[in-house]
């Protein structure tokens, strides 16, 4: 039986990672790092913004609130509560084992004996820290370049509201998708991140450190 990630972590920081362990990242790795974060907080913050905009509606019929400052909160919760949701997806990431793979924060890069760090709640930060700005970042590039493509093509064919509504809904869900791939691919896996960089390797070396972890509980008298 494979350890939980809480014994990974405890038996795997502070030993050393020879370079030979080390993955270089596809983007299939990319692929499965996304999406095992994507749909996490995807969902998590869904039910959350569902929560919050039948909160938000009954606040709107039983006080005096201005439809104005409930409109502006429908359009932000969905963006906080996923970036909120987020940093806890993020850490248990970095405490998840991959088919074939697992994270690795290392103190110093891929050299040989490069110690293996905890991935505690500060340096969480930081990968989450990353990747918020970066995708937050590109994804207004994103919408700047593909605005104007969209605003011809209302002019051309003049949509149905309803129709607008789901094309817009559509590049936001493309766009949110397709950038945070690119942003996990390109500027989290196998870069520095302030003291850290951040490494995939082979699983097989999380039930080695397991393997030995329970050989040392056991022989502990």
């Amino acid at each position: 039986m494979l350890s939980s990630p809480e014994m990974f972590n405890a038996s795997l920081a502070g030993s050393s990672a020879p370079a030979a362990d080390y993955i270089q990242p596809t983007f299939n790795h990319g692929l499965r790092v996304w999406w095992a974060f994507y749909w996490r907080a995807s969902l998590i913050s869904g039910i959350l913004t569902v929560a919050v905009g039948y909160g938000l509606r009954q606040l709107y019929e039983n006080t005096a609130t201005s439809a104005a400052l409930i409109s502006w909160a429908q359009r932000i919760v969905p963006y906080a509560l996923f970036y909120f949701v987020a940093i806890f997806v993020v850490r248990a990431i970095l405490h998840k084992s991959f088919r074939h793979f697992c994270i690795a924060l290392s103190a110093q890069g891929l050299a040989p004996g490069a110690q293996i760090l905890e991935p505690t709640f500060a340096r969480t930060m930081r990968v989450w820290w990353t990747y918020s700005w970066r995708t937050s970042v590109y994804g207004i590039v994103a919408w700047v370049i593909i605005s104007y493509p969209m605003g011809l093509s209302v002019g051309l064919f003049a949509p149905r509201p309803l129709v607008m509504a789901l094309l817009a809904t559509g590049l936001s869900i493309a766009i949110a998708a397709g950038v945070g791939l690119f942003v996990f691919y390109s500027n989290v896996l196998d870069e520095d991140i302030g003291d850290f960089h951040v490494s995939l390797l082979p699983r097989a070396r999380e039930q080695e450190s397991a393997s030995s972890d329970v050989v040392a509980r056991v022989a502990v008298p």
